[in-house]
Order: structure tokens, then C-alpha cells, then sequence
């Protein structure tokens, strides 16, 4: 990148000045994807931005950050209980990596990463054909909330994605299938 495209993300680009910028810009970054579910295209269009700013940066101070290297579950339980304890567990983990990112590029690795452990997540939940209209994937439902209705399942033998055809329409677990079966939907036609 030319520095003076580099100066439209850091338009006063002195020695100490670009050094906080970049941080108030990580800082920035690290709230944005800790404050929301990962919706992938949204997820993947702000990666694009934050790998921008990482090369401005880079042409500007010089500096090259590579990033770290970060997996995820790629294997999610069957058991939709099991699945749901397992992603809030990653989620968990995710969230604490963030904070600990030193550089922009670390945000990419580990955004991405995580972004296959969400669409493995999601697959366990989707069932195909199901009506989505209205749904929103971003609005995600209390997890204390959810992890209770799948407890309330567990107890009437409704373990598996295939056994919500058994629960009304409007339960929680089905809404929440719905959420992840559009997310699978979003994330193949994308």
C-alpha cells in the first residue's frame, strides 16, 4: 500500500501518534467482534476493512505483525445440549483470545478461525428445509434461556436436531434452528 493511501487510516502519522491510533483502532476491533454474534458475510466484509488497516500500518510504520495461529472445535457433538455447552466454550475462549490479540492481523486469524468453529456449530442445529422467514441471525437468543429449554428437551427425550420436529413451532429450540439452519443457508450461498 502507498503511504498516502496509508494516510486515509492514520491521517496524523507521526512516530507516536501512529502507534496510538493503532491501538485505539485494535482496541476498537476487539469490542466490535466481542459484542456481536458472528454473523459470517458481516463478519468477513469487516475482515477485509481490518486487514486494510493492518497494511497501512504496515507501510506506514513498517512493521509486519504475523499472526498466530488459532484453532477451534471442529467437531460438534450430535447432542444438541452437548453442542450448545461445546460452542459456549469456545465462545468463551474466543472472547479471551481477543482481548489477548496484540496486532490487527491476530484479530484476522482468529476471527476466521472462529468463524469455521460457528459454521460447524450451526450445521449441528440446521435442519434443511425449515421456514425462516422473519428470522434475524444476529439476534441471538439468552443462552441461560436456551441452555433451560434444552434441558426441558433432555428431559422429554428430544436430544438430537431431528427430534425437534416433536416441540411446537414457536419453542425456543426450534427458533433457534431456524436462526443457524438460515446462517448454513447464508454462509453456502455466500
Amino acid at each position: 500500500m502507498e503511504k498516502a493511501e496509508a494516510k486515509i487510516y492514520f491521517p496524523e502519522a507521526d512516530a507516536t501518534s501512529l502507534e496510538e491510533q493503532y491501538e485505539d483502532k485494535l482496541f476498537e476491533w476487539k469490542q466490535f467482534f466481542v459484542h456481536r454474534f458472528p454473523v459470517a458475510k458481516l463478519y468477513k466484509a469487516k475482515l477485509k476493512k481490518v486487514s486494510q488497516i493492518e497494511a497501512a500500518y504496515t507501510s506506514l510504520a513498517g512493521e509486519v505483525h504475523d499472526p498466530s495461529t488459532v484453532a477451534f472445535y471442529n467437531d460438534y457433538s450430535n447432542n444438541l445440549k452437548s453442542a450448545f455447552l461445546q460452542f459456549e466454550q469456545q465462545r468463551s475462549r474466543f472472547k479471551q483470545m481477543l482481548f489477548q490479540c496484540t496486532s490487527l492481523s491476530d484479530i484476522v486469524a482468529l476471527v476466521e478461525s472462529f468463524l469455521i468453529s460457528v459454521s460447524l456449530y450451526a450445521e449441528s442445529w440446521n435442519i434443511e428445509g425449515l421456514d425462516t422467514e422473519g428470522v434475524l441471525i444476529s439476534k441471538e437468543l439468552d443462552p441461560m434461556d436456551l441452555l433451560n429449554a434444552l434441558n426441558e428437551a433432555e428431559k422429554l427425550g428430544i436430544l438430537f436436531k431431528n427430534d425437534l420436529s416433536k416441540l411446537p413451532d414457536d419453542h425456543l429450540l426450534i427458533r433457534e434452528s431456524k436462526r443457524l439452519s438460515l446462517w448454513v443457508k447464508m454462509e453456502s450461498n455466500g
